[in-house]
């Protein structure tokens, strides 16, 4: 840190909050948005009313704010970051058992034990 700055952390905001960031959002809305932000100012300063028209706008291109994100954690937590999106991918396609997983991996990966509990964390 250069000589005179200051640093301010940030914890997570509180409901209540919410409102003073999307003002015209009713309080469903809020809702939604305060479990996908976790009450991370970071991720709440992203999200843009409607919220749901935001996410699958979010969803539908290669080059944005969720997708850089997810590619960011991913690298960070995990080392072999193609096996996990694959893994992922599976998932929400409602492949929820080992056995639909393999199956929509289509290659036997002998560590899938050891890598979905990682995933659960």
């Amino acid at each position: 840190m250069v000589e005179g700055q200051h640093s301010l952390k940030l914890g997570p905001l509180k409901f209540i909050h919410l409102k003073e960031f999307f003002p015209n959002a009713a309080p469903r809305e809020l809702v939604e948005i305060f479990g996908f932000t976790d009450r991370i100012p970071f991720y709440i300063e992203k999200v843009k009313t409607p919220f749901w028209s935001w996410l699958e706008e979010e969803f539908s291109r290669k080059d944005t704010f969720l997708i850089d994100e997810m590619e960011f954690l991913l690298k960070y937590e995990f080392s072999e970051t193609s096996v996990y999106k694959k893994i992922l991918e599976a998932i929400a396609y409602g492949k929820n058992t080992m056995k639909e997983i393999k199956d929509y991996l289509k290659r036997v990966i002998r560590t899938l034990h050891h890598i979905l509990p990682t995933l659960w964390k």
